[in-house]
């Protein structure tokens, strides 16, 4: 039986790191950075069993990261279109240069003698056709090799490279799973709150573990490559953008609007415009332990190339539009009133515009959506049997409260009665390629 264990980890590495502020080519408000990293990593980490003084067995995760990167940055401020903006700039890659990543993961099993240069004897006495290393596989058949990932884009003057190597996990075993697992550390279901900025906030937690700690048990190696195009190259991207925040809108309501253009500089410029505005109106009193719902929301998003010309190719306007507005029928009184005997709802309509023009009402492909979210009777008779609802009605008839107790139970009880549970939606689909 063994006796003791003893929890370790290493490791082996090396960094080069270099960051260069530029003042050769000066622009005024705009900061240049140039930097190159290249670093190589080995790590161990696991767990050993100590038999008498003579062997330990252990079990350890083998990981290998390399990455390269190395380009220029700048940021800063510029006017145009007689506004002020933010800038973002990052050059592209060249293809002997490429910006690249490897990671590879394996779990070890292996005996280990107190002299390492030989072959256990128990094991030996035992066993003699055992190996004393052995890497946990599922065998071959279960290792892929394949390449999800092979862009290379003349319009857009890039291409980038992903494939998986001696790979057993999970996820990549179809696109459904690779799919599945990343968009879950962005979902809100599996996360409280259920906001969008909780999920995008513990999805980039989640995302970096997955890294860290890559893959799990299994045997996994990913590598990837972005860098310039063969033909019609871009050096540069380039983001200015513009953010409104109005929050003295009508009716206590907000408008936050967003402006900006991406441009992929290279010997041809390709010119990109972006807007989004996410607009709300709010007549509910301000009460900060509440969730936050509105009566009306609306959203728009519009995003359009500009026509450009590559070689004797004409490449056309293209734009891609989406639209949601979302009602509730919550009146004014009712967010604190609880209404145990109707029905909430919500109605949503959305429409997707794209095609070959920089007009979103010109769109000849489209897919409009027509939905109704509500409450359910099942739901409002069940809450009557939760202790929240029991305790929150015991504190109205109170003479302590003269309003709505602002208290846990009575919020609890607000949101599982309006929390929506049923769902109905109608795809209307309009010329789709």
């Amino acid at each position: 039986m063994p006796v003791a264990y003893d929890v370790q980890a290493s490791l082996l590495g090396s960094l080069n790191a270099k960051f260069d502020p530029d003042d050769e080519e000066h622009e005024e408000n705009i900061h240049k950075i140039k930097y190159s990293t290249n670093f190589n990593f080995q790590s161990n980490n696991g767990m050993s069993f100590f038999y008498t003084d003579k062997i330990a067995f252990t079990v350890r995760q083998n990981r290998i990261y390399k990455h390269n990167f190395g380009h220029q940055i700048k940021f800063g401020a510029e006017t145009k279109d007689e506004e002020n903006r933010m800038v973002l700039a990052l050059d592209v890659p060249e293809q002997g240069k490429p910006f690249s990543f490897l990671m590879h993961s394996e779990t070890v099993l292996e005996i280990v003698p107190n002299k390492l240069h030989d072959m256990p004897p128990e094991l030996e006495s035992t066993c003699s056709s055992c190996q004393q290393r052995y890497v946990l596989t599922k065998g071959d058949s279960w290792k892929k090799q394949e390449n999800f990932m092979d862009l290379a884009s003349e319009e857009f003057g890039m291409q980038a490279k992903a494939s998986y190597f001696d790979c057993e996990a999970n996820f990549a075993s179809s696109t459904g799973n690779f799919l599945n697992k990343f968009s879950s550390y962005f979902a809100m279901e599996n996360k409280t709150p259920r906001d969008f900025y909780t999920a995008f906030t513990f999805g980039l937690i989640q995302l970096n573990s997955f890294f860290m700690y890559f893959p799990q048990a299994e045997s996994c190696g990913v590598a990837f490559e972005w860098s310039q195009s063969s033909y019609n190259p871009v050096s540069e991207m380039k983001l200015s953008f513009r953010g409104d925040m109005d929050e003295n809108n009508r009716g206590g309501g907000g408008q936050f609007k967003l402006k900006g253009d991406l441009d992929l500089i290279g010997d041809i410029v390709r010119e990109h415009n972006m807007f989004f505005k996410f607009e709300y109106e709010n007549d509910r009193p301000n009460v900060h332990t509440l969730r936050e719902v509105f009566p009306k929301q609306a959203f728009s998003m519009k995003l359009v190339r500009k026509q450009f010309d590559l070689g004797a190719f004409n490449v056309p306007d293209y734009s891609f539009c989406v639209d949601l507005t979302q009602k509730l029928s919550v009146e004014n009184n009712k967010y604190f009133f609880m209404d145990l005997n109707s029905e909430q709802k919500a109605l949503t309509d959305a429409a997707i515009s794209f095609g070959p023009n920089s007009n979103c009402d010109s769109n000849n492909h489209m897919v409009r959506i027509t939905g109704k979210s509500s409450t359910t009777e099942e739901a409002r008779n069940q809450l009557k049997s939760k202790w929240y609802y029991y305790s929150c009605m015991a504190q109205k008839k109170s003479k302590e409260y003269h309003n709505f107790p602002l208290t846990d139970p009575c919020f609890f009880t607000a949101d599982d009665l309006y929390t929506l549970r049923h769902f109905k939606f109608g795809v209307e689909t309009i010329n789709l390629p």
